[in-house]
């Protein structure tokens, strides 16, 4: 059966590491907002130029994934460590076979900024940037 063509919500995906100490970490997502993948621009423009002139940047800053996660007392947050692969995967959807998967390297870069309130649950944000020696790849759901 082909995967699924009506659009989902993002809830039941999961983070995973692949390093020395974020591997055995298994976060309790409240949500996940991906990257942005953008080029900067290169300004070309001379004295005879009618109006500004632009080329595109040679590389592409891959950005960085937010993470959202519930702060429970007994498990650590991701630390701060060097490189390691970070694979993020949707919820595999009715029909599907392999869930839709973006995978790459990068490093925590943040972590924490949560509050201790009344009646609200403790969530901390946590920031991974990928560091480019291995770009995000996404391998879409079949």
């Amino acid at each position: 059966m082909a995967a699924t063509t009506t659009p989902k919500t993002g809830h039941g995906a999961t983070v995973a590491f692949s390093g020395s100490t974020n591997s055995a970490l298994a976060p309790k997502l409240v949500g996940i907002t991906m990257h942005s993948e953008t080029r900067g621009d290169v300004e070309i423009s001379d004295l005879s130029s009618s109006c500004k002139l632009f080329l595109p940047e040679d590389l592409i800053d891959y950005g960085e994934v937010t993470l959202r996660i519930h702060v429970v007392n007994s498990e650590q947050l991701p630390a701060l460590e060097s490189a390691e692969t970070v694979t993020i995967t949707a919820k595999l959807e009715t029909g599907e076979t392999t869930a839709r998967i973006v995978a790459g390297t990068g490093y925590v870069k943040s972590r924490g900024g949560f509050n201790f309130n009344t009646s609200e649950a403790r969530i901390a944000e946590v920031r991974v940037k990928w560091d480019g020696t291995t770009p995000p790849a996404l391998t879409i759901a079949t």
